[in-house]
């Protein structure tokens, strides 16, 4: 999975996390922070990015971190 989380603590696992948490706000940035424009933008559902979101820390109304 390429979304956020506690899945493996190797170098490479968060390396991926991060790249996923930088697609994930420069999608919303492209969007200008709307969810549903920036999941098309990224191939996935809406509900999916927002999970996403949520387990990488980021705010779906602002693309910031929480």
């Amino acid at each position: 999975e390429s979304g956020c989380g506690p899945s493996s603590r190797s170098a490479l696992g968060d390396r991926r996390r991060r790249i996923a948490k930088e697609e994930m706000a420069l999608a919303l940035s492209e969007a200008s922070g709307n969810v549903t424009r920036a999941a098309s933008i990224l191939g996935l559902k809406r509900t999916t990015l927002l999970y996403r979101m949520k387990r990488c820390g980021l705010d779906p109304r602002g693309g910031g971190e929480r």
